[in-house]
């Protein structure tokens, strides 16, 4: 049912992107390994809309991401599961015709459950994100993309997949 869930929501804002893109715009689709303080490794998925600020700067671009736990990082019986949607500003700096270095800084709303071996219990809140990457170019429409994000404070993830431009 999680599965079903977590394609859904990743359809819609696909559909939703590509609806209102723009020359330039861009969608990351990513797989990423869920990092939680006092949790084994889980898995995620991260879909991202993106778009080029260049009145900002030629390398600026504002992301709004999704992230859900597909396979919940767990512990002693106990699992927890996320999302998070958050908000990106995004600085892009090219090494070469090939690749370019990423960071990235804005707010995240995040989602908690922690279920099983007697524990329950939630957490949400807003947070501020960081993250880092790098990208690497296929074609005019597509690059590689693999990231490392800090959704808050005990919540990471170490990510890699495709980026599409429109």
């Amino acid at each position: 049912m999680k599965t079903l869930k977590t394609l859904t929501a990743v359809s819609l804002l696909a559909i939703t992107g590509a609806s209102y893109a723009e020359s330039g715009d861009y969608m990351n689709l990513q797989l990423g390994i869920s990092d939680v303080d006092g949790f084994d490794e889980g898995l995620a998925a991260i879909a991202t809309f993106g778009r080029p600020v260049p009145n900002v700067h030629e390398n600026f671009s504002v992301e709004g991401e999704f992230t859900t736990t597909i396979a919940d990082p767990d512990t002693n019986g106990a699992e927890i599961s996320y999302f998070s949607l958050g908000a990106y500003g995004v600085y892009t700096h090219p090494l070469n015709q090939y690749a370019s270095l990423r960071g990235r800084a804005g707010l995240v709303y995040y989602d908690t459950d922690v279920s099983g071996d007697g524990r329950r219990g939630s957490d949400d809140g807003l947070d501020l994100s960081v993250g880092f990457g790098v990208t690497y170019n296929l074609n005019q429409q597509m690059d590689l993309i693999a990231e490392y994000t800090l959704i808050e404070s005990d919540i990471s993830h170490l990510s890699a997949g495709i980026q599409y431009r429109f």
